[in-house]
């Protein structure tokens, strides 16, 4: 019973991290989903790049809450240890925040148990959160951990997850997982000469943590610097946004261009920065952007704005209210995401304070406008149709954008054709650096 219990709150929580997600990112690009169908037990390993942002993308990409293994230290915050427990959190001591590495020994205890009732475990074993361009070192618990779990679960796997983000710092932005070929840890044992090693066989937990290392690497980002990554993914988008058939390239599709594009020859990676820095000077001086001097499917473009107006025009008043009901939210949200500094907090700072005030109006609302279970009702539709109200209002937001470009191309027409040639240069430079097509682009 304990069992199922914990079972159904693993995928509501799940579900609740979906939600959270596509609220506050435009949208998730999920690479091989099919390979995280975690049928037995489960060792996954992600890179951590966006603080608690990561550990809600995982969740939601797998559609429920693995256990997972977290620093003690956030257990000296009071305030989170409900969610902590809500989540089936296990803590993980290290010397680097002072704590007592003795207790990781009911720390391993834990994750063998999860693993040994065919449970799933999440870890991110670079063990800090940072605005890196590329994996860091991986440390050597999630190599322990599954070979130490071998005693009570023959099977066990290690799932490496590659996260990427579009931007730290935007508030909508969208989301690439990439999802990496699984270890079978026991058969890599057999296969690499350890055939019998636990988790206190050195040479074993060296070769898996280098494995491990290799396999993670090659599904998170990959740059020389920060710079690099921006410049980068700017000129695969550009190129995916010439060359593919959708209205707009998905994020997936510009990371794993702009990631072969930072694999290729230094001389090749360079040409492409150096066309792409020259066609965004001249965009910049004439005051156009990319999508602004793209012709194909402009019949297509405007459907999503057709429906919004349409909606808007039946149900514009209702609409407009609930919106106004979540400025408040939403202009706390916009300060706490300013007051963070570190790019990696902002994420962090928008998820948990837009959870928070989210809730709060909801609930107010919904004791406001009703009764017992009316109130309920209240607020879930409060948040429903709040949600609809924006998701309506940003279709029209791009189409003035898209508009006003127009407008602009209207009265710099040589100069656009000037920045079509240089966009046509730089397009042409990144087929020709990243060789082998990219998938959407054809």
């Amino acid at each position: 019973m304990r069992a199922a219990m914990r079972a159904l709150l693993d995928v509501a929580i799940g579900r609740l991290a979906q939600v959270l997600v596509l609220a506050f990112h435009r949208r998730v690009d999920v690479v091989d989903r099919g390979r995280l169908k975690t049928d037995g037990p489960t060792l996954i390993v992600a890179n951590h790049g966006n603080g608690f942002v990561d550990p809600a993308v995982v969740a939601a990409a797998l559609r429920r809450v693995p256990r997972f293994v977290a620093k003690s230290t956030l257990w000296n915050v009071v305030a989170s240890r409900p969610f902590l427990a809500l989540a089936g959190v296990i803590p993980v001591y290290r010397q680097a925040d002072g704590g007592d590495t003795v207790g990781n020994a009911s720390t391993f205890r834990a994750v063998h148990e999860v693993l040994a009732r065919r449970g799933t475990v999440a870890i991110f074993p670079e063990g800090t959160s940072s605005d890196r361009p590329s994996l860091e070192k991986v440390r050597t618990g999630a190599a322990r951990m599954a070979l130490g779990a071998l005693d009570d679960a023959s099977d066990v796997t290690i799932l490496p997850i590659g996260l990427s983000f579009e931007s730290h710092v935007d508030i909508r932005p969208a989301v690439a997982v990439f999802v990496g070929d699984p270890i079978p840890v026991d058969e890599w044992r057999r296969a690499n000469g350890h055939p019998d090693a636990g988790e206190d066989d050195r040479d074993a937990v060296r070769d898996l943590t280098k494995t491990i290392q290799e396999r993670l690497a090659a599904v998170s980002p990959d740059f020389a610097t920060i710079d690099e990554r921006l410049l980068l993914r700017a000129a695969a988008e550009v190129t995916a946004r010439d060359r593919g058939t959708r209205l707009a390239p998905t994020f997936g599709t510009v990371e794993a261009l702009a990631r072969r594009l930072a694999a290729a020859p230094t001389p090749g990676r360079e040409r492409v920065l150096a066309a792409y820095r020259e066609y965004a000077t001249r965009l910049s001086v004439i005051g156009l952007r990319d999508a602004d001097l793209e012709n194909r499917n402009q019949l297509r473009r405007l459907l999503r704005p057709a429906v919004s107006g349409g909606i808007l025009f039946f149900a514009g008043p209702l609409l407009f209210t609930l919106v106004v009901l979540h400025l408040p939210a939403i202009a706390v949200v916009f300060a706490a995401t300013s007051a963070a500094r570190n790019p990696v907090n902002k994420g962090t700072a928008r998820l948990l304070v837009g959870l928070a005030t989210g809730v709060v109006t909801w609930a107010a609302t919904g004791v406001v406008l009703a009764d017992g279970y009316w109130a309920w009702g209240t607020a879930i539709a409060v948040a429903v149709g709040g949600a609809v109200g924006l998701a309506t209002i940003a279709p029209l937001y791009t189409l003035a954008r898209r508009l006003i470009g127009r407008v602009r191309i209207f009265g710099r027409r040589q100069l656009a054709e000037d920045s079509r040639d240089d966009r046509d240069q730089l397009v042409a430079s990144v087929v020709e650096v990243a060789g082998a097509p990219v998938e959407g682009l054809h």
